[in-house]
């Protein structure tokens, strides 16, 4: 099989292009033989990669894609599709870091989710003594509430006006300076 596309300047018209505008556009039905490792094609490692695999038809889409992707299969070759810009991965925060944070500022990041995939405040729906709940990854025992109890549950549960308090059981592992933070007139 070969693939085709628009011919370029230089007279080429098989898919991939080598970088004097040539290209034979060949696909090996067996998929043992691959042309495009040839310093000569200008594709990235992942381009290569994609058109040399065991399988014709994967290859064959690949160099389509390509094609697509460089406006050789458009009648117009300014339609051609620019290859997507993968959105970088949030940078993680720097937890140690947000040990310091002063209590409003780690309760703001807290409400607007940005504490990483599973920490956050959750506002209460109503019908409960809790106005907000402290979620975080789930323990093996499904809880995700913070702290957790001994048990591996428990409810996060933060009452508005600081009057309630559920951190005092001792089924919360906690120190005496952990519960005391945990249980002041604050929120």
């Amino acid at each position: 099989y070969y693939v085709k596309g628009r011919p370029s300047a230089a007279g080429g018209n098989g898919l991939p292009l080598t970088t004097d505008g040539h290209g034979t556009g060949c696909v090996d039905e067996d998929g043992g033989s691959c042309f495009f490792q040839d310093p000569s094609y200008p594709l990235t490692q992942a381009e290569r990669d994609s058109m040399c695999t065991a399988s014709h038809v994967a290859n064959a889409a690949a160099q389509l894609r390509y094609g697509i992707r460089n406006g050789f299969c458009m009648d117009d070759p300014t339609e051609a599709c620019a290859v997507p810009v993968p959105t970088p991965a949030p940078t993680p925060p720097d937890w140690c870091a947000l040990l310091e944070e002063p209590d409003d500022d780690l309760y703001a990041l807290g409400l607007a989710k940005q504490l990483g995939t599973y920490c956050y405040i959750q506002e209460s729906q109503g019908g409960t003594a809790c106005d907000y709940y402290v979620k975080g990854r789930p323990s093996a025992a499904g809880g995700n509430g913070l702290p957790l109890t001994t048990d591996g549950h428990g409810t996060g549960c933060v009452d508005e006006d600081g009057g309630s308090c559920f951190f005092d059981s001792s089924a919360y592992p906690l120190t005496q300076a952990e519960r005391d933070s945990m249980c002041t007139a604050s929120h």
